[in-house]
């Protein structure tokens, strides 16, 4: 093996051109309702599915609170949401989207067949005889005569009777009314369906039927199933589940009370026989007269026993007849409700509409009054508003009459909750605090008609009802999510006697509350997308001038309905002005933005190449936006429009020039594609022997390339920027060098396209035509030719190739190290050149360098040369022995902004007089 010595001449100077290396970048591929909900709603209303057109007219795929908002606004009157309907609850949607909840504290409804029918307690006959209301929450059922229980309850499995002491006449009916003449001598007994229980008085009608011993130790049989029967402090009773010890009925303090008061004559005499005077004496039973007193209830042995109050019974001063009132109620579905009196007569949760169990507030000092102090307690049922605006909300409270003919107030308090609603729990100095003052402006009232009040007939309340505005805690119970909130009525003066007044039965109260609820961002996010777009380098890009924008808004997190919403999208250009703005979906006929169930997305109108931010929000229906204040919107969003397809790249490769024969078909060789820099390239489709034709970089089939992917020819790969390497980093415009053997000798063609930030492809490929040879090519690098280096043979013996020499009068050569976007073989390259501005190279200086030939055999020899138009005249020859110089390569340079590689095929070098040179030969200079 020897080493060669091609010597370079130049006229001015050589150096080499470099190839421009770019930077790499990855390309990455890269979518309001509220609730309204009634407490312990018997049928929850179940989310549908969406429509798909979104629109309020069509209510098919709509949950029940949506279709009811969408009819109210369609016809523009308020529909009943009948899902969300309880036994005191009712809801409905009204025209401007805003939604109106009112309780009651008395049942205002109940379920038959599978319908809600308003609560009718007129008894009718039972195929068993007996008699029951119509439609009540408490199944009760009342004798019609005999020997029979006289009045059952049931409420599922639990049951509870009592039986009368004998036999019992058959009852005069007269509406919710049975009425038992002569139950004993002079005494009648008068049962009274409610709402959901019964109440029971006894009509005294003289002092000597008051004398009668059965009368003052009336015991009454119970018969019970499921429950377990016991006395309470404020000498009520009541019957717990036996499994669970819920209450399932109750009976508060029974009371009895004279006719004292009453105008002449009302007091019905003589055996009621027919339904006119049963409804009389009924009538005249429901005024509680002046004289008052507590019927001892207890229980013993199976029984009932009422203990009437004798000084009462015997006293002159009491008017006849005499009306005593024990009652029981079941549990009904109901908002809680208590009176609480400072002389323990307390009521919790009755339906009584007659007698002493009527609601009251204040201070009852009227002669020959008993100086009660009371309060009535309201637990409303606050779930349903849970997060909701609420607009307005009012206390409705009815009243029976008023202590003054002039107006005097009423007020009403937030407090806390109390532990229960029973004496166990509830009673006076063991209520909950106040928790503010008294809410909205206090109401007034008075006795009106006739007045001073002589003759209740001609005398009524004015006004009827006690409306208070409870804004302000509605909107604390929506805001703090609660479940329930309590209200209290006294009187702002509680030892102010023209304050007191008498309130209605079954509590008497309603609460309204109209409310909507404001969007909320799905997710917390609002999960804002953009299509179609690509994620490139963390930035979003799209290639359409009109995108999609999609933000989401959900309901608040209850069941049983949602609100319409819409969504809003701001568009910004880069300086930050607002360029557009749109709702989804889109508009109706009418030009007015539709509304859905959760918003829908947005095409922009057509935005130029660049970038912008956006942004969204949701508004529902009655106008509330997302949030507080201007409203809650997405975070900002950052996209860039690119719309422009990016050139062809380019592609080169050492190892396998274009148009020549390179490496061997098994050896690995590195094709460098890089692109013009003008269209922040961030990857490269490339296939090998098959075209790329119309494949983009989305199409499916294209296998993103590895370090470790084996080339399938005609398979197309994608390769991100400058990620040879495999580690996922891409750099915008930089280059990719997927290194790959051909696997087969003979012509190959390379088919390369750009592709961008946005995704685009080229539209046009690039075509790499090459060779590859049966044998691998060995290289002498320029820095080493420069200063010689010890080769090594293919048989293992080694060859000193000499240090490069020059003739020169002004230039230089020097191993010159790859720049900043320099590629070199070996990071360096062999340069001849001007040693300064005064010293330059010149025509006819040369450079002689040399290289090794690591075996015997035939060999064609290549130049890797940096040519440029500035580079001036050159010979390139192969000096095999003075006598003989083969010329490889001269002219003068044409511009080319890349390195390139000529290969020439000499032959077997031979000395001028045409024999072969031999080994020994070739390596004399």
């Amino acid at each position: 093996m020897s080493a060669f010595r091609p010597a370079l001449r130049a006229s001015r100077r050589l150096k080499s051109r470099p190839v421009a290396v770019g930077v790499a970048a990855a390309l990455a591929a890269g979518s309001l309702t509220s609730a309204v909900v009634a407490q312990a709603a018997p049928a929850a209303a179940t989310r549908s599915p969406h429509t798909k057109s979104g629109t309020p007219g069509s209510h098919r795929g709509l949950n029940a609170t949506e279709s009811a908002s969408a009819r109210a606004k369609a016809t523009g009157k308020p529909v009943t949401i009948d899902q969300l309907t309880d036994t005191g609850t009712v809801v409905v949607a009204n025209p401007d989207g805003t939604f109106t909840r009112t309780d009651s504290s008395m049942p205002q409804r109940t379920r038959r067949d599978g319908k809600w029918v308003p609560i009718d307690t007129t008894l009718v006959r039972q195929s068993d005889g007996t008699w029951a209301p119509k439609a009540a929450v408490t199944n009760v059922a009342f004798s019609d005569g005999g020997s029979g229980a006289l009045v059952t309850m049931r409420s599922g499995q639990d049951k509870l009777g009592f039986s009368w002491p004998g036999t019992l006449p058959a009852p005069v009916v007269s509406g919710d009314t049975a009425t038992y003449p002569e139950v004993l001598p002079q005494v009648d007994l008068q049962l009274t369906a409610d709402a959901s229980g019964y109440s029971s008085v006894l009509v005294v009608k003289s002092a000597k039927a008051a004398a009668d011993p059965r009368l003052r130790h009336l015991a009454l049989g119970t018969a019970s199933t499921g429950v377990k029967l016991a006395t309470t402090r404020d000498g009520g009773a009541q019957a717990t589940d036996k499994h669970t010890g819920k209450t399932i009925f109750h009976s508060d303090t029974a009371l009895m009370w004279d006719s004292a008061g009453q105008k002449a004559g009302d007091a019905p005499a003589g055996r009621t026989r027919t339904v006119s005077s049963a409804r009389a004496e009924h009538r005249t039973a429901a005024e509680v007269g002046k004289h008052r007193a507590q019927v001892r209830v207890s229980l013993k042995s199976g029984k009932q026993l009422l203990g009437v109050d004798e000084k009462l019974l015997s006293a002159k001063s009491t008017t006849y007849p005499v009306y005593i009132d024990p009652e029981w109620s079941g549990r009904p579905s109901q908002l809680d409700w208590a009176r609480i009196s400072d002389n323990g007569w307390n009521v919790y949760n009755s339906t009584s509409t007659s007698g002493a169990t009527n609601a009251r507030e204040g201070w009852d000092n009227s002669a020959p009054g008993n100086g009660e102090r009371a309060r009535t307690y309201y637990q409303i049922n606050t779930g349903g508003i849970k997060g909701a605006v609420v607009s307005h909300a009012s206390l409705y409270v009815k009243q029976l009459s008023a202590a003054s003919c002039s107006d005097t107030p009423a007020a009403v308090y937030g407090t806390g909750r109390p532990a229960g609603w029973s004496s166990s729990s509830l009673y006076w100095g063991h209520e909950p605090d106040k928790s503010t003052g008294a809410l909205g402006t206090n109401p007034v009232s008075k006795m009106a008609g006739t007045c001073p009040v002589t003759n209740g007939s001609n005398s009524w309340v004015s006004p009827p009802s006690l409306a208070f505005d409870v804004t302000s805690r509605a909107q604390s119970a929506a805001a703090g999510g609660w479940a329930s909130m309590t209200l209290m009525v006294q009187s702002p003066d509680m030892n102010d006697a023209t304050q007191w007044k008498q309130l209605a039965y079954g509590g008497g109260a309603t609460m309204s509350v109209t409310y909507s609820y404001r969007p909320k961002l799905k997710s917390g996010t609002g999960t804002p997308a953009i299509k179609p777009s690509t994620v490139s380098m963390g930035k979003t890009m799209t290639t359409t001038h009109t995108p999609t924008l999609s933000a989401r808004a959900v309901d608040p997190d209850l069941a049983g309905g949602s609100e319409l919403v819409r969504m809003e999208y701001n568009v910004y250009n880069s300086s930050g002005t607002l360029v557009h703005q749109g709702f989804g979906p889109s508009t109706d006929s009418k030009k007015r933005a539709r509304y859905n169930t959760n918003g829908s997305d947005w095409t922009t109108p057509s935005l130029p190449d660049g970038t912008y931010t956006w942004k969204a929000t949701a508004q529902n229906a009655a106008g509330y936006w997302a949030g507080t204040g201007s409203g809650v919107w997405t975070k900002t969003q950052t996209f860039t429009v690119d719309t422009s397809a990016p050139p062809a790249p380019t592609v080169t490769s050492s190892q396998f020039p274009a148009k020549q024969i390179g490496a061997a078909y098994s050896d690995k060789g590195t094709f460098t594609i890089t692109n013009n820099h003008t269209n922040n390239i961030t990857g490269y489709l490339f296939s090998l022997d098959g075209t790329l034709g119309n494949t983009m970089y989305n199409s499916t089939g294209v296998t993103h390339w590895t370090t470790s992917t084996k080339i399938t020819p005609g398979k197309p790969y994608y390769v991100a920027s400058d990620n040879a390497s495999g580690t996922g980093t891409a750099v915008v415009n930089g280059s990719a060098s997927p290194a790959f053997a051909p696997g087969t000798t003979g012509p190959h063609t390379l088919y390369a396209k750009a592709v961008d930030q946005a995704g685009s492809t080229s539209l046009t490929q690039t075509s790499y035509a090459f060779y590859a040879g049966t044998s691998t090519p060995a290289y002498a690098y320029g820095d080493k030719m420069v200063s010689g280096w010890t080769a090594t043979n293919a048989d293992g013996t080694t060859t000193a190739v000499p240090a490069a020499t020059t003739t020169t009068k002004g230039g230089q050569l020097v191993s010159q190290a790859a720049g900043s976007g320099y590629e070199f073989a070996d990071g360096y390259q062999a340069f001849f050149g001007n040693k300064s501005t005064t010293s330059k190279v010149v025509s006819g200086d040369s450079v002689t360098l040399g290289f090794d030939v690591p075996k015997d055999g035939p060999w064609s020899f290549g130049a890797n040369l940096a040519k440029a138009k500035d580079y001036g005249i050159y010979r390139l020859v192969l000096d095999a022995g003075k006598p003989t110089q083969s010329t490889l390569i001269s002219g003068y340079d044409a511009y080319n902004s890349y390195v390139t590689t000529q290969f020439l095929n000499l032959g077997i070098p031979k000395d001028s007089s045409g024999q072969l040179l031999t080994s020994s030969r070739a390596s004399t200079p």
